[in-house]
Parts: C-alpha cells; sequence; structure tokens
C-alpha cells in the first residue's frame, strides 16, 4: 500500500508539472524537441496513473472512493490543515501568546470553514496538496439554505474571535495582522459583505458589473478542476465525473433561479446594472446565450493544446482499456468522448447558456428604471417592473424563512467593509461636505487666477470653457459612431482588433500613451528621499516596471491598475479606458499617474508583493486576493495629496495640473457625498449628476458610468478620501510626536511593509512604532524597528518554496480561465 502512495503522489505531482509545462512551452524553432519531451513526459504520466489506477486490490468501491466524487462507505478521513508548528526560533513560528490564546488553532478553524464554503475554488488554493483538492471539491450551490449556512457560519466565527483573550503587545506584528484581517474578514461575512450575504438579498439581484466577483463566474474553474483532478480510469469513476458534471449544471440552474426569485422579492438591479451585469458574463462565456436552448458553446473550451480542457489526456486511462470502451458503447450506443461532450452540452452548456439567453431576452424586461432605484436604500422595490414601467404587483419583501428585507442596513455593513472604520453614513455624509468646502473654494480660485476674472460666477464660466476645449484631450474631434456603439465595443475587444476596426480611437490612444509614460517617467525620479530604495530589509519600492494597458470595458469610465506578480512575470499595468467621449484632459495626468503607478498603487501593491509579503506557511493565505480599498485607494490619494502635490512639490509653476489634482480630490469628496446619499439617504440620481456639473464642472460620459458605479458597487467609492484622511492623520501624528526624530521614509516603509489591512490595525501599529522610536525598551520593539534578522527552519524554507511554485501555477490557471484580475484591479 505505501508503494500505491508514492504511485499516487507521482502522478498527481507529475500531473501538475505538465500542466504548468504546457502553459510555458514556447513555441521556436525547438518545438520539436519539446514535443517529443512533452509525449515522454505524458506517457510516463500514463503509465504512473494506469499502474496507481490498477494496483488498487479493493474493487469498485475503493476505487470510486479514490475519485473523490463520492463519499467513503468508511468513515471519511479528517483533512489535515493544522499548522506544523516550527522551531521556536523560526520567524515563521506562532508566538507562546499565539498558542496560548489558540490563535493557531483558530486560524486552521477559518481555512477549514472557508475551504467547505467555497469548494469549488481549491485549484486556486496554494496551501493544498492535490489528494486534499479532490477530497475537499465541490460544485458552486447557491441554494438558500447554502448561502443561509455560509453566512451564519461567518457570524459564528466572527463571534468565537470575540471571545479570544490576547495580549497584542507580545504577538509578533504578522499575527496582529493576520488577527486584524482574520477579525474584518468574518464580520463581513468571508469578505463578501453584500453578494453572498443571505440576509442581504443580493444573490437574488442577479450579475452586476463586478459579476467576476460571483459564484456564476467560476463555471470553467469547475469543469478544469474534474477534467485536471479526477481522470477516470474505469467506467464507474466516470459515472461519478458525470454526476459531478451534473451538479455543477444545477448550481447554474440554481443561480437562474435565484434571478427569477429576486423579481417577486424587489431585489432587481437597475437597468443600467442589467446591462453591465449582462455584459460582464458575456465576456467571461464569450458565445453562450446567442440562441435559446443551445449549449454547443461549451465545445469551445475544448480545443487542441488547451491544458485545461484535454479531452484526449482525460479519457486516455479508459481507452486503454478496450474492454471497458467497447461495454461502454454497447450499454449507451456512443463512444467515451461523444458520450462526455454529450453530457457537457447538455448538462452545463445549455443552462449556462439558457441564463445568459434569458439575462438578455427577457429579465432585462423586469430590470427597474435607473430613477427609480438610487441606491440600497430604495432596496427591494415594493412593486413589480415590466418595460420599464410599474405594475400592480407587489413583491414580496423577504427571504426563504421570512426574514424582513432592509437594503439600508445592508449599506451600514457594506460601508464598514470598504472603510474598514466605525463611521456611520450620516459622519461619511458630512465628511463629504466638510472637504467640499475646504477645496471647491481652491478650484474657484485657480479659476480666476488663470483667467484674469475677478467676478466668481464669470470666471468659472469662462474657466469651465478653457479647460472643456478639445485641445486638453487626446481626441479633438468626436470618434465615429462606428467605433462606439454596441458592435464596436464587442469587435474592437484587443489591441489587434482596435487597431482594424476602431483606427480613429487607437489613434488617440497611443498619443495617451505617449503622455502617460511621460507623466510616470517625469515623477519617479522625485521620489528618492520619500522611501527606501536601495536593496535590503526595509526596501519599499518596486523592481518590476509598470507600462500603460488598454482597458475595453465599455462600462469603464476612469483609469485602473493591476500589479504584477513577485516574480514579475510582465510588467503591472496602467490601464486606460478605451470607449470614453474624451480620452484624458491632458492636465489630469500627472496627479492620475501619480495615483495609479508611482507613488500610488503600483509602489504601494507591487512594492508589497516583491519585497514583505507574508509566504509563512502559517499565513492566512485565503486573504491574498481580498482588497482593502481604504488603505489601497486611501494611500493612492495619499500619493497625490499630499506626496506628489507638497512633498516632491509636482505641480509647481502648472497651475492647470494643480488643477487636475485638485479636481481629483474634489471628486472623491463628492463620492463621499454621492455613495451616502444613492445608498442611504435617498439622493436621486439626477441629483447626483447635477453634484458632477456644479462642482466638479464635468458634463461627460465620464459622469454617467461613475454614477453607474456607485450605484452598482455599495460603499466603493466612500473608501477613499476616507483612507488618505486616516493616513495623512497617522502621519501628522507620529510628525507630532516625534519631532526631529520623524523619519518620513521610516514612517512609509512602516505604513506599506504590511500590505493592505484594516486601517484600525495600521494605525495601531503606526501608534506602536512612534512608542518604539521614543523607548526602544518595549515588548516588540525589536521586531518593529527591525533589530533582530528573521530566521527560518530548514522545512519552513522548503515549505515556502513549494508554496511559490504553487503560486505560480495558480497564477497561470487563473490567467487561463480569465480569472487574473478578480480582485486585482484598483480604479482611479
Amino acid at each position: 500500500m505505501e508503494e500505491d502512495k508514492v504511485r499516487t503522489n507521482d502522478y498527481q505531482e507529475t500531473h501538475f508539472l505538465l500542466i504548468n509545462k504546457h502553459v510555458g512551452e514556447r513555441k521556436s524553432a525547438k518545438r520539436m524537441v519539446g514535443l517529443v519531451g512533452m509525449a515522454i513526459l505524458i506517457g510516463f504520466v500514463l503509465f504512473s496513473a494506469e499502474n496507481y489506477l490498477t494496483a488498487s486490490d479493493h474493487g469498485r468501491d475503493t476505487t470510486r472512493q479514490q475519485s473523490g466524487l463520492v463519499r467513503p462507505r468508511m468513515r471519511r478521513q479528517t483533512q489535515n490543515t493544522t499548522t506544523t508548528s516550527p522551531a521556536t526560533d523560526d520567524s515563521c513560528a506562532f508566538s507562546e501568546e499565539a498558542k496560548r490564546a489558540g490563535i493557531p488553532k483558530f486560524i486552521n478553524k477559518i481555512r477549514d470553514v472557508y475551504v467547505k464554503a467555497y469548494p469549488y475554488v481549491v485549484l486556486y488554493r496554494e496551501d493544498m496538496s492535490v489528494e486534499q483538492m479532490r477530497r475537499t471539491y465541490s460544485h458552486y450551490d447557491p441554494r438558500p439554505s447554502k448561502l443561509k449556512a455560509l453566512t451564519d457560519s461567518s457570524i459564528a466565527l466572527a463571534k468565537e474571535l470575540e471571545e479570544i483573550k490576547v495580549n497584542k503587545r507580545l504577538l509578533k506584528i504578522r499575527e496582529r495582522r493576520m488577527l486584524a484581517l482574520a477579525k474584518h474578514f468574518l464580520e463581513h461575512h468571508f469578505g463578501s459583505p453584500f453578494r453572498d450575504n443571505y440576509y442581504a438579498g443580493a444573490w437574488m439581484s442577479g450579475p452586476g458589473s463586478q459579476c467576476t466577483r460571483d459564484g456564476i463566474a467560476y463555471v470553467r474553474l469547475q469543469v478544469a478542476t474534474i477534467f485536471l483532478l479526477f481522470q477516470p480510469s474505469n467506467s464507474e469513476v466516470l459515472e461519478d465525473v458525470f454526476a459531478s458534471l451534473r451538479r455543477t449544471g444545477e448550481g447554474i440552474t440554481q443561480y437562474h433561479a435565484n434571478v427569477r426569485r429576486g423579481i417577486r422579492s424587489g431585489m432587481v438591479n437597475t437597468e443600467t446594472e442589467c446591462k453591465a451585469g449582462l455584459r460582464c458574463l458575456q465576456s467571461l462565456y464569450f458565445g453562450f446565450g446567442r440562441e435559446r436552448n443551445n449549449g454547443n458553446a461549451i465545445l469551445g473550451w475544448f480545443v487542441p493544446d488547451n491544458y485545461a480542457f484535454n479531452m484526449t489526456r482525460f479519457l486516455s486511462s479508459l481507452r486503454a482499456n478496450k474492454t471497458t470502451v467497447n461495454q461502454w458503447r454497447e450499454k449507451y450506443n456512443s463512444t467515451l468522448r461523444n458520450s462526455v461532450l454529450r453530457l457537457l452540452v447538455e448538462r452545463i452548456g445549455k443552462p449556462l447558456n439558457d441564463l445568459i439567453y434569458y439575462l438578455e431576452n427577457e429579465h432585462h424586461l423586469y430590470c427597474v428604471p435607473d430613477n427609480v432605484i438610487h441606491g440600497l436604500a430604495s432596496r427591494p422595490v415594493r412593486y413589480v417592473y415590466f418595460n420599464g414601467t410599474r405594475t400592480n404587483e407587489r413583491t414580496k419583501m423577504y427571504l426563504e424563512r421570512g426574514e424582513i428585507l432592509y437594503g439600508s442596513s445592508s449599506y451600514n455593513m457594506v460601508l464598514s467593509y470598504f472603510t474598514t472604520l466605525s463611521y456611520t453614513p450620516a459622519e461619511i455624509h458630512k465628511m463629504g461636505w466638510r472637504m467640499l468646502r475646504q477645496l471647491y473654494p481652491q478650484a474657484i480660485q485657480i479659476a480666476q487666477n488663470i483667467t484674469g476674472i475677478k467676478d466668481e460666477s464669470i470666471a468659472v464660466k469662462e474657466f469651465k470653457k478653457y479647460i472643456n476645449r478639445p485641445e486638453m484631450f487626446l481626441n479633438e474631434k468626436p470618434f465615429p459612431a462606428n467605433e462606439s456603439d454596441e458592435r464596436a465595443h464587442q469587435i474592437c475587444s484587443s489591441m489587434r482588433d482596435a487597431e482594424r476596426f476602431c483606427p480613429v480611437r487607437y489613434a488617440a490612444m497611443q498619443k495617451w500613451f505617449k503622455i502617460a509614460r511621460e507623466g510616470m517617467n517625469h515623477i519617479e525620479p522625485l521620489l528618492t528621499d520619500l522611501f527606501y530604495h536601495l536593496p535590503g530589509p526595509k526596501k519599499t519600492t518596486p523592481s518590476c516596471p509598470v507600462d500603460v494597458s488598454i482597458s475595453f470595458d465599455p462600462s469603464a469610465g476612469v483609469q485602473s491598475y493591476h500589479r504584477s506578480q513577485s516574480w514579475c512575470p510582465s510588467p503591472a499595468q496602467y490601464n486606460l479606458p478605451f470607449f470614453v467621449d474624451r480620452m484624458g484632459p491632458k492636465y489630469a495626468e500627472w496627479s492620475v499617474s501619480a495615483h495609479e503607478a508611482r507613488p500610488g498603487h503600483h509602489l504601494q501593491l507591487q512594492g508589497y508583493e516583491e519585497n514583505f509579503s507574508d509566504t509563512c506557511p502559517s499565513s492566512l493565505d485565503l486573504l491574498d486576493d481580498q482588497q482593502f480599498t481604504a488603505f489601497s485607494e486611501g494611500w493612492a490619494m495619499y500619493a497625490e495629496n499630499p506626496l506628489a502635490a507638497k512633498d516632491i512639490d509636482l505641480f509647481k509653476n502648472h497651475p492647470l495640473k494643480w488643477y487636475g489634482m485638485l479636481k481629483a480630490q474634489i471628486w472623491r469628496a463628492l463620492r463621499l457625498i454621492i455613495d451616502t446619499g444613492l445608498h442611504y439617504k435617498y439622493m436621486t440620481r439626477d441629483q447626483a449628476v447635477q453634484m458632477f456639473h456644479e462642482y466638479l464642472w464635468e458634463s461627460s460620459d465620464i459622469t454617467e458610468k461613475e454614477i453607474n458605479r456607485y450605484q452598482s458597487w455599495a460603499g466603493q467609492a466612500a473608501s477613499y478620501m476616507t483612507g488618505q484622511l486616516a493616513i495623512w492623520s497617522m502621519r501628522k501624528d507620529a510628525e507630532r510626536r516625534l519631532g526631529t526624530k520623524f523619519n518620513l521614509k521610516e514612517f512609509h516603509y512602516q505604513v506599506l511593509s504590511h500590505g493592505q489591512a484594516p486601517l484600525n490595525f495600521i494605525k495601531e501599529h503606526v501608534e506602536t512604532y512612534v512608542d518604539c522610536t521614543l523607548d526602544r525598551s518595549k515588548p516588540g520593539c525589536k521586531e518593529i524597528l527591525k533589530e533582530d534578522k528573521p530566521v527560518l527552519s530548514n522545512s519552513t524554507r522548503a515549505e515556502i518554496r513549494r508554496r511559490k511554485m504553487n503560486k505560480k501555477r495558480i497564477w497561470k490557471l487563473k490567467k487561463h480561465l480569465q480569472h487574473l484580475q478578480h480582485s486585482q484591479t484598483f480604479y482611479f
């Protein structure tokens, strides 16, 4: 049996090495040699698999249990995810205080519950072995009872965490961070306070513009998981595979039923949100939904040389057994391949196709006009709407078990999730007005200075004309209609196609690329005195470059950023929106570059990934994809002001560029007012649009796109300025307390070296750093001030290397399955 176990592990590890090799295969003159090597490797995989699968002497039941698709008759072995404690001097080891308080055990409990809650993403878990993935995998199941259990488990764990008594001063920094992440994660329903929160009811609303965060976005991953992990050894195991594929389809069908139910429950999206959600799903599942009851689009996934959907490799063991092949043909009057393809089409392709067809051709008729739903406070709606008109049918404004739906109460949780602070909606709203009153008069002063007109109203009127002149933008003429309609959105979706089918837009985009690169190149050398640049334990800046790229998302109205990986397989991306009426303006480019690139997102996010990311085996790695927007966007705003505006005096002698920075600050103040207004204070969409016109002097399509974003992504817009002001306040307190001992590079190191985290944790850490600077004898100060070098045991180093390899495998898989930007895109 030990020999069988070794063969099993050899097969599984070789299988995943094959995946990595296949993805990275170069198409060059050496291709033939590579193919020969691949053939040898495949032969070895098949030989190992055959030996493993035929070595079992336990008969049909044991073989089926090994497939991971049916529960064994004997008691199932519990998955062992308990973290083994390294040597006590190991930097990754838990402290004595953490062990006394039971933190390692609780962290493992979070892992176990989370894996059970989201078993369909096990292929993305870097801490799991292949065998653990096989035992754990299950399909996406959005039944209301399942969603309720998921939400309740998060609530229970959050309460359990509150009961843990621990002296934080005696914990390591990474342990304090881990607790802060866990607390925020659990209090907000596993990092999904709205979509997966049963009591919020949004699971009935259907896809929105952020559909890649929903379970329905993982159908391809589920099929890929089955094909990669569950290669059948005999017909009985293939039957189990079929059952698992059917359950995948049942999850799609249940999601479809939830969306239909939302109509009668009043949890329906606006017309604009419905369009954005449909477009999002269509981008994930190209070709689906074009005609009713046709699931053939799924066959497009199974193309030659596709490592994730490789039918030949999947069926190789079965085909080697001629008896099995003949018996299958006699029983089902079909080949193995055709049987699998037919099942995929009927049980997954058709449900997915019917969902998208329904959303496009039927459900949109029930989507509520934009001027009816303003935000969460307007949900659930009291009446069913059809074709833009309210009917007399009242909605049932409650959940499965009679719980009443309250949109405004959901907003409280969403807001605390994004801001990571305890502000109420009313407090955020007041903060927005306070900041607007401080900032707007400065914009008026600039208008007066540039126009030379003292009268405020006349100066503003003339300045509006000035900043909206065609030469302020990259396209001085309106774009052609055939490069701006729905058809253009579909055919101009890549660099090559955009150059061919949208040549005017493409030419303007090249000009935008030029000034964006010039802005980044101008700023970078000015940052020397602000951050640690030289190699060493405090190096804060990234080595991986950032370059401009195009966002072809038609709903995008602003720039965005997408980081690379720690090993920098490609440059990070500063994305410019392709489908906007006016590209630019030019005068805002320095401010936007400071936000998206250096010293903003690129320095912050890529710098952390390269220099500080926690690779310890005991890390709470399941939070790697969590966004703490108040910190990430707050830092990017802090990078605009005060770093760019004051510390390096970027806009000196450039009054119009200074206005570009100031306009961005006013914009974020408006977000505080509008986000809380729409979702809590019953502000109308028209009122929100009017605020853009009145204070931002903006009348382009960006206004409409931004309001759409605020309506469909509640709370996110409120995180920018709350984060900026919080970080700025931390700096002012540190400067005041430290006086001449204050070091800006060190302050930035202390803020950035822990990555994305709740602002309360960052604030506590900065306060502790200040305490330690004033008195080094306090507990934990050696670690904070980097007086002790980190030490890792050999076993820990080996585990870290293994995880890094897994991380690269996962990155390749996510890229292939279009999940690479699942939660790693940050918007201006």
